[in-house]
Order: structure tokens, then C-alpha cells, then sequence
């Protein structure tokens, strides 16, 4: 028996079919597309999301604390520890220091050799032993443990040991080189010019004018009381009525000296 062969569907009828499978595929082949476009978007969304740059976070800062942050990381300046412990900026400058200004008395005893080297020819040597009081203002420029330069401006008066007569009296300026001060022992090297009045072998005031060198050691007891030894070499120009007198001593002395804060 032969099998029934298919017919093609013509007419009418084959134009329903076409359109019924027209309008069933259709629609739901619009629906996958929708699908698959959604899909996709979602997915290129991602990638974009995961490839975009992270933006790195700057810390807010305000001026003010910028600042101080560069105010702590700034050097600092070196400092060393001073002789009590303290730390202390440096350089200090060694020993120079703002001038320090004493009133200061002392008492000597001086021995005095003098040897007339001009005019009037004939004059005789004369050997003197003197009290001498001098009253003055010292002014220092560096501290006792380290040497420096002091002057000082001075009125001296002095009185004859075996007469009792006054002897002159003087105003002096005199610059020193001092050393500083070790084991309460202290040294300088001075030169001084004064002028005033001076009494002449006669024992008559006359105008004088003086200039001198020497060396002198103090024995520091404490910051009031010192004790010192001097050695000076000094030339004298003394107004007299037959002329001036020039003339050189060799002073020895040895004295006290106060301190007043």
C-alpha cells in the first residue's frame, strides 16, 4: 500500500497558514531580541564600571595645619649644654659680653723711684713711699673664664707715707688685657694717661701730666674683695717756674681692692 504523499497546500488555506505562522513567530522572536539587547547592555555597563580610573583620595588639609606641619619638620638651631646643665644656643662669641659696669675702691701701698731725665739739670732722685686711694668705674667686656678687655676711669689721690703731706691728686683712663680668672688667680697687662696736680721736691702743687705701663696680679677672694700686686713704669711732664719737669718712676705697689654690685 502506498503511503499518501503530501499535498501542497494551495489557495486560500495556504495563505492563512502563511500568515498564522506570520503572526505566531513574530512576536516572540521580538521578545528574545529585547532579551538579548538588555542582557548585553547590562554587561558592557560592567565592564565599564570596573575599567573606569579610581580616582585617588587627596586628605583635606587646611591651611593652618600645613602650617604646622612645616613648622615641626623645620631644623632646629644646635645647641650645646652649658657648664650647669642648661642647654644654650650657639655661638655665644667666646667670652664677649655686653659690658659690665662696677664701682670699685682701692687702697695701696706704693713705693715710688723717680729720676728727673730733662729739665733743670741738677735735680736729685727721689725715692717716696705713698698711701694712695683711688676711686673708679670699671667697665668689662668678658666674663672670668674668659680673657678679655676692661677699662676704667679713675680719680687717685695719695698722701706721703713719712710726711703725711698730700702728694697730688689725678684723673686716669686706662685700658687692660685681662686673662681670665683660674684658680682665683687673674693677670693683666695695662697703659694709662692721667693729668692733674702733682706736689714738686718743694712740695708746691703744679699741673702734671702722666702716662704709664705695667703688669699687675689679683688674687680673687670672692666677687667683693681682691688682693693685688703692680708693677708700672710711668713718665711724668710737670709745669714749674723755671720750666717743665720731665721726669721717670718706677712704681711698686701692693693694695686692696672692693667691689661694689
Amino acid at each position: 500500500m502506498e503511503r499518501a504523499r503530501g499535498v501542497a497546500a494551495t489557495g486560500p488555506t495556504a495563505a492563512l497558514v502563511r500568515s498564522g505562522h506570520r503572526a505566531g513567530i513574530h512576536p516572540l522572536h521580538r521578545l528574545q531580541s529585547q532579551a538579548g539587547n538588555a542582557a548585553v547592555a547590562r554587561l558592557v555597563a560592567v565592564q565599564r564600571d570596573d575599567a573606569a580610573p579610581t580616582t585617588p583620595t587627596t586628605p583635606t588639609t587646611t591651611p593652618g595645619q600645613l602650617h604646622i606641619e612645616a613648622h615641626e619638620v623645620a631644623p632646629t638651631p644646635t645647641t650645646t649644654q652649658a657648664g650647669d646643665g642648661a642647654a644654650s644656643a650657639q655661638p655665644t662669641g667666646g667670652g664677649t659680653q655686653p659690658a659690665q659696669k662696677q664701682f670699685q675702691v682701692q687702697y695701696a701701698f706704693q713705693g715710688q723711684a723717680t729720676q728727673a731725665t730733662g729739665q733743670p739739670k741738677g735735680q736729685a732722685d727721689q725715692v717716696a713711699a705713698v698711701h694712695q686711694i683711688t676711686a673708679q668705674l670699671n667697665v668689662s667686656h668678658h666674663d672670668d673664664d674668659h680673657p678679655g678687655t676692661e677699662q676704667s676711669y679713675a680719680l687717685q689721690g695719695g698722701v706721703d707715707a713719712s710726711t703725711g703731706h698730700f702728694t697730688g691728686a689725678v684723673f686716669q683712663v686706662q685700658d687692660a688685657l685681662v686673662t681670665a680668672t683660674h684658680n682665683h688667680l687673674q693677670g693683666q697687662i695695662f697703659g694709662n694717661a692721667s693729668a692733674g696736680v702733682a706736689a714738686d721736691p718743694s712740695g708746691v702743687l703744679r699741673p702734671v701730666a702722666q702716662a704709664g705701663v705695667g703688669v699687675q696680679g689679683n688674687v680673687v677672694i670672692n666677687n667683693t674683695f681682691q688682693v693685688f700686686l703692680q708693677a708700672q713704669d710711668q713718665a711724668s711732664l710737670m709745669a714749674g717756674p723755671r720750666g717743665a719737669t720731665v721726669s721717670n718712676s718706677e712704681q711698686v705697689s701692693a693694695g686692696i681692692q672692693i667691689t661694689f654690685p
